[in-house]
């Protein structure tokens, strides 16, 4: 639980060979199920059933779609217009001795007119670059989106990989307490040991058999988180899972298990380490640089709607009737062209403030891109950091590890011939077993931290 502790620590910012068989032993319901897990797939799985990644690239496909609507502004627009109308009551007009109808009954028209933006100070243009600037800056953040996800199945993979090693070291020592036990059992017995080293040595059986149980209560919790990122179903027993090599010597006295559980150690080609220097690209970064572009561009697109604008207008239609006044009226084709200029004379300010407005963001999205760049920057030598603390720490792991199993054996031998009480040699297998849960929580804070420098400064975004 210290290492999810860890995980949780991680900036909020951060998070085929994946084979997950459920395969029954045999054809009983109750027989357990194997499963095999590696990173690669599991990365793969989770990105492919991600509910916020798949919001994320629909969010960007949509604003891209935003754009590509701005841009039909800036082209000519062609349309198909046509009417109908029909008057009940139309006046005569008395010409000489005729009296003349002043129109028809029916009046239509239908043809095509062409509207297009002469000239407006290249406001329609840069609102088309300011919409494609904030696609590009969705688009970044759906990048980012994926990081985050690859990450955190990363971390539930290395919490999985974590407890997974814990059952089997804690089923290691379980198997060493009852077999001193069994042979403390035969020298009290045989008179060789006392009532008090039998309880003691008994007492250090439950403790560990409570132990073994909590930590297949924690790798079961581990396992339902990475099932649960990658879509899977979940129908099957977990309540007692094992490793596969565990489950080839399992301790007695225990419950059968339920899942027999592989987890492949990460290889260098899934988490490579190769990092020299933060990702100058990364997508939080990319995603700031383009809203400020975004505002920048809008800024101006607002500033020039205060500024004159020509227009063009041409129109060929078919009508009737083809004159106001007819006695037989007509169909003709009429076409027109037309020039329009304006300026805004008085509007209270509306662009000039918009524009400010604008150039507000600016500042806000320019901050965050910094912000953003210093925090990658600490973070990416935090973790180097991290990393060469966590390599020397590896060579003390070791170092303890070989010489606290040595030890615990010589602690149990010299007990054997009554030198030391039976407290000394719970003690040395207590340091030996504390010494291989150590190495193991080492192993997988490096795995976290390579994870955390491939986050800041991964140049493999292709899944």
């Amino acid at each position: 639980m210290e290492l999810l502790a860890h995980f949780k620590k991680l900036p909020a910012n951060f998070f085929v060979g994946l084979c997950l068989i459920l395969i029954p032993l045999s054809t009983h319901a109750q027989d357990p199920v194997k499963i095999y897990l590696t990173l690669s797939a599991v990365e793969a799985a989770t990105i492919k059933h991600s509910h916020s990644l798949a919001a994320a690239r629909a969010e960007s496909q949509g604003a891209m779609h935003g754009a590509n609507v701005q841009y039909s502004f800036v082209m000519p627009r062609l349309t198909l217009e046509g009417n109908w109308g029909y008057a009940t009551a139309i006046p005569n007009v008395q010409l000489g001795p005729y009296n003349v109808p002043f129109g028809t009954h029916v009046n239509t028209a239908i043809g095509p007119e062409l509207d297009y933006t002469l000239w407006d100070e290249g406001a329609l243009y840069r609102y088309w670059k300011s919409q494609l600037a904030l696609a590009h800056s969705a688009q970044a953040q759906a990048e980012l989106q994926k990081r985050e996800v690859i990450l955190a199945a990363r971390l539930a993979y290395f919490q999985a990989q974590l407890a997974l090693e814990q059952t089997r070291l804690f089923a290691n020592s379980l198997s060493l307490s009852l077999a001193q036990y069994h042979d403390i059992q035969k020298r009290y017995h045989g008179g060789a040991s006392s009532k008090i080293d039998s309880l003691t040595s008994h007492q250090d059986v439950l403790l560990r058999r409570s132990e073994f149980r909590k930590a297949q209560s924690d790798l079961a919790s581990a396992l339902r988180e990475i099932f649960t990122l990658m879509g899977k179903n979940q129908s099957f027993d977990l309540r007692r899972p094992v490793s596969a090599t565990t489950n080839k010597k399992m301790p007695s006295g225990l419950q059968d298990p339920t899942a027999i559980v592989e987890i492949n150690p990460p290889t260098p080609e899934e988490l490579p380490l190769f990092r020299s220097a933060p990702d100058a690209a990364h997508p939080e970064i990319q995603a700031f640089a383009m809203q400020e572009e975004s505002s920048k561009l809008a800024a101006k697109a607002d500033a020039a709607q205060a500024l004159p604008k020509i227009q063009l207008s041409a129109r060929s239609y078919y009508a009737y009737p083809d004159v106001a006044i007819d006695i037989n009226p007509t169909y003709l084709y009429q076409n027109t062209i037309g020039v329009m200029a304006s300026v805004p004379l008085f509007e209270a300010g509306k662009s000039a403030e918009k524009s400010k407005q604008d150039k507000a963001m600016v500042e806000v999205a320019h901050q965050h891109k910094e912000e953003a760049t210093e925090d990658l920057n600490r973070d990416f030598l935090k973790t180097r950091d991290q990393l060469a603390e966590l390599a020397d720490q590896k060579k003390i792991d070791f170092k303890m590890l070989t010489e606290t199993s040595e030890l615990s054996r010589i602690v149990y031998a010299a007990y054997k011939v009554g030198h030391v009480p039976i407290i000394e040699v719970q003690d040395s297998d207590l340091r030996a077993l504390e010494s291989s849960i150590q190495t193991a929580r080492t192993q997988a804070r490096i795995s976290i931290e390579i994870a955390t420098l491939d986050y800041i400064a991964g140049e493999r975004t292709a899944r």
